[in-house]
């Protein structure tokens, strides 16, 4: 079986390492994950539980990039908090935003064949457009033939509206044929009149068959246009931290315990989902790329 190595960056709990193993799998190959990075501990312990032994590099600003192994592939969902609506949105001017020029210093010094990012969908306009278009052009300026998209989490296999850009990248001449658009999957929702979200002023309730994005400060109906279910006696709950993996595609019970075999905290799962890519959507990403023929034989 052909083995392809990647390198992980803002790996959170997995969800990269997760959907980019499936769609090498379906095609006949072997990801094997050279190291990651990842600075939160309740996030890390997470992640070592399913993939014990993946070296952690820590700080992406500390990260000398001479001293990594070789790899083919580069994923990362960076630092998506000063694009997201929910933030000041500085962009680039803010610390936290910058750090994508860690991830681009990386790519320059490494030159992977394939790079696959992430982040909100408040990108594409953040500084009226202007952040997104710089990043775009630091990757192009890396030899890096650049395609971009929209994707949204229901149409990949998971019942909730999430839309993320996301970024490929691939080194070298420009594939024969598009990357995007993907063709989705299936839509997926749960039955009719369960999953209930209230306006700002929680004077109107809506009715969905999805659920809205759950963000990684998630405590239920209590913030404006995030999911509750309602049950069959009236009573409206917030999604349990299991419901949780599930919207996001994660297998059951993927936060609950660390590495030491300690249970996670519930608010810390909340956190760790909001905050995670859809696994789903990154195999369904890969599972294009893995199936061009001329992006699979530069990777041979």
């Amino acid at each position: 079986m052909k083995k392809i190595r990647f390198f992980s960056a803002f790996s959170g709990i997995g969800g990269f390492e997760l959907g980019l193993k499936n769609a090498a799998k379906s095609a006949g190959l072997e990801a094997e994950c050279i190291g990651h990075a990842e600075i939160d501990k309740f996030a890390e312990a997470v992640y070592q539980n399913h993939f014990p032994g993946n070296k952690n590099y820590g700080d992406i600003t500390k990260i000398n990039a001479k001293e990594l192994p070789d790899f083919d592939i580069l994923v990362g969902g960076f630092c998506c908090q000063s694009y997201s609506t929910a933030g000041k949105r500085k962009g680039l001017e803010d610390e936290r935003g910058q750090l994508v020029y860690d991830l681009i210093r990386i790519i320059k010094e490494k030159q992977p064949k394939i790079i696959v990012l992430e982040n909100v969908k408040a990108i594409l306009s953040n500084a009226s457009g202007a952040s997104f278009s710089t990043i775009l052009s630091e990757l192009a300026e890396l030899g890096l033939y650049v395609e971009w998209n929209v994707l949204n989490s229901s149409h990949y296999g998971v019942p909730q509206e999430r839309e993320r850009v996301i970024i490929v990248g691939v080194l070298g001449e420009i594939p024969s044929e598009p990357i995007f658009p993907l063709k989705p999957l299936y839509k997926t929702h749960f039955d009719k009149n369960r999953i209930i979200s209230y306006s700002k002023s929680r004077d109107i309730v809506k009715f969905r068959d999805t659920a809205n994005t759950i963000i990684a400060s998630y405590k239920g109906l209590g913030n404006y246009n995030q999911p509750g279910v309602l049950e069959k006696n009236g009573r409206v709950r917030r999604f349990t931290p299991l419901e949780c993996e599930r919207l996001m595609g994660f297998p059951d019970y993927w936060t609950q315990y660390g590495a030491d075999g300690k249970l996670i905290s519930d608010s810390q799962r909340y956190r760790q989902c909001g905050n995670a890519v859809c696994p789903k959507v990154i195999e369904a990403t890969f599972s294009r790329l893995f199936s061009m023929d001329d992006i699979a034989r530069d990777l041979a």
